[in-house]
């Protein structure tokens, strides 16, 4: 595949924009919560907040029990956790849903944070981020059930949909009748172009995120923009630098960044944390960055 001008151009222009942002990025004001990591691993939210031990006795005590198998009504007769949690969404503005296809019972967890937690706050404006995985390992209903759920967050504030290249191409094919394992499409073609924008119309989202080998897509109402990965990410992302691609891109919305530069960070953070092997700080990731626009400058 070749690399036009264009993309050159447009992934510089979103580095040299960033750049001057990085140093001053906060990673460390997070916010405290009262409830264990693990809980909200099991709710499949990458949680971008941190821990405390001080709960209540009865919390503890449904919390340290296997929670593997629970739905949401087993945690919505806890007053305390609903309490703790309803606490802690009172300043939680950045939300980010991972891999529902392979959490148990996830649908249901996640309409149930919805219902029980997020709706009654009455605020409009959260950040969600939904990255839904392997949508071939389920039933239509259930692809169909969880995008509806999806769509309903809208309601509570702006929704981002995040897939790699396969899992898209997965999920039109699941929607539109044809064999998940078998469907291909070439990422940079006219083709894929409209079906990605086909299931960017089909949640009510305000963003979708294609990420393939090479380069990322962001579809919003009305716009199409697309920037290069670095040229030495040319294999398919792993589960880890998925998580760190999320956490660069909540880390751009929490500092008020433009959309393309949230997307350029969490390039950039999955990119430096498998580079270095460890936890990323600002000025690793201003490291990262500028060494990828020298490169980009010198192609041009």
């Amino acid at each position: 595949m070749e690399t036009s001008s264009t993309q050159l151009a447009t992934t510089a222009s979103v580095l040299s924009a960033l750049l001057p942002n990085i140093p001053g990025l906060n990673a460390s004001g997070k916010l405290t919560s009262l409830i264990p990591i693990s809980f909200f691993e099991r709710l499949g939210i990458q949680p971008t907040f941190e821990q405390q031990q001080d709960l209540s006795d009865k919390t503890k005590g449904v919390l340290e029990n296997d929670i593997s198998l629970c739905r949401w009504r087993d945690f919505r007769q806890d007053s305390a956790l609903m309490g703790d949690l309803q606490k802690l969404f009172t300043d939680y503005q950045i939300v980010a849903f991972s891999d529902w296809a392979n959490v148990h019972n996830g649908s249901d967890l996640w309409y149930g944070l919805l219902s029980d937690v997020i709706k009654p706050l009455r605020r409009k404006d959260f950040d969600f981020i939904f990255y839904l995985g392997d949508a071939s390992k389920k039933l239509f209903f259930e692809v169909d059930e969880i995008l509806d759920i999806i769509s309903e967050f809208s309601l509570y504030g702006r929704v981002t949909f995040a897939l790699d290249e396969v899992e898209a191409a997965k999920l039109w094919a699941l929607l539109n009748g044809e064999n998940p394992e078998t469907v291909q499409f070439d990422f940079n073609s006219q083709g894929a172009r409209k079906k990605y924008f086909s299931l960017f119309n089909t949640v009510n989202i305000a963003h979708l995120i294609i990420y393939s080998q090479r380069q990322a897509m962001l579809f919003s109402q009305g716009a199409q923009f697309e920037m290069l990965r670095r040229s030495e990410n040319h294999d398919r992302p792993t589960h880890a630098e998925r998580g760190n691609f999320i956490d660069g891109f909540c880390l751009g919305l929490s500092q008020k960044l433009e959309v393309s530069q949230c997307l350029a960070l969490g390039i950039i953070a999955a990119g430096a944390s498998a580079e270095s092997g460890s936890t990323i700080s600002p000025e690793q990731l201003g490291t990262y960055a500028s060494k990828w626009l020298s490169e980009l400058q010198s192609t041009e």
